[in-house]
């Protein structure tokens, strides 16, 4: 790799400005490098966390209980015609190209989630509870039966699987 340097100042101590993108001599002002990419993070963090809560990545987090975790972005839809909700901005359909057996899985995760939230229990119920979900609902075994109540049993089967018991009110 070459070196950028100043043909002026050869031993001057280049100074960088990521904000311009530039690379400047502090001898002359010559700019000797343009178009430099900052690759550091947007902010700064001050906590402790470990990389899990790092906010310097970016996107949602992967579901393992879902199918379709692919990282995939749908653009456009195939009509060409643009539609509009009532506000005048666009509508975006990606619940269309979503399966259903991972709508049902969606929808019954944030019912957990809520009703975890109300009573204040931890995440690790409502990943436990999650996966139970998605057992009962794969292996068919309670069809025809109200998503809400499986999604109610499976919390509460999850309070007593991890020893946080709660009563059925």
């Amino acid at each position: 790799m070459a070196k950028v340097v100043c043909p002026y100042h050869p031993d001057a101590a280049l100074i960088e400005d990521y904000s311009a993108g530039d690379t400047i001599c502090p001898e002359c002002g010559l700019v000797v490098g343009d178009r430099v990419i900052d690759v550091g993070v947007e902010w700064r963090t001050f906590s402790d966390k470990t990389a899990d809560n790092d906010p310097c990545r970016v996107g949602a987090a992967e579901n393992p209980l879902l199918s379709g975790s692919d990282l995939s972005t749908v653009i456009a839809g195939g009509s060409g015609e643009a539609s509009f909700n009532n506000s005048g901005l666009p509508k975006y359909k990606s619940r269309r190209n979503m399966r259903n057996s991972d709508r049902v899985l969606i929808n019954a995760f944030g019912e957990i989630k809520s009703m975890a939230d109300r009573i204040n229990l931890p995440k690790s119920i409502v990943d436990r509870a999650n996966y139970l979900f998605k057992q009962v609902y794969e292996g068919k075994m309670l069809k025809g039966r109200s998503m809400d109540a499986i999604a109610t049993s499976c919390l509460y089967m999850a309070c007593r699987q991890e020893g946080v018991p709660r009563t059925f009110k």
